[in-house]
């Protein structure tokens, strides 16, 4: 037929290939500048939902502090021990408002 086996020539130019090199390099820096800025964005939501943790924690403990007698003055080991003493000793006073009832209550039968 009339397909040669030989490859046509297109005549090209320099100035052809430094343009479409300029655009395949324009194209790749593109693409990484959205990498690098997806990349920057999942960082400083990764920063903020651990400073959020960390706000929280705050808070809590601040609270903590509040509830425990003399807490506020306490570094956070002393106050986890402070609080575990509290603890106990309101579970103790609860035994014997319990025990004060149960007397009352069988003394008026």
């Amino acid at each position: 037929m009339g397909v040669s086996s030989q490859p046509s020539l297109a005549p090209f130019s320099f100035k052809d290939l430094v343009k479409k090199g300029a655009q395949v390099e324009t194209q790749k820096s593109v693409k990484s500048r959205r990498r690098g800025r997806i990349l920057m964005k999942r960082r400083a939501r990764l920063m903020e939902g651990s400073r959020r943790g960390a706000n929280k924690m705050e808070r809590r403990m601040t609270k903590l502090k509040r509830l425990i007698p003399d807490g506020e003055r306490m570094g956070l080991d002393g106050l986890f021990r402070k609080t575990a003493d509290y603890i106990l000793a309101l579970q103790m006073r609860v035994r014997v408002m319990q025990i004060m009832v149960k007397v009352v209550t069988a003394s008026d039968q």
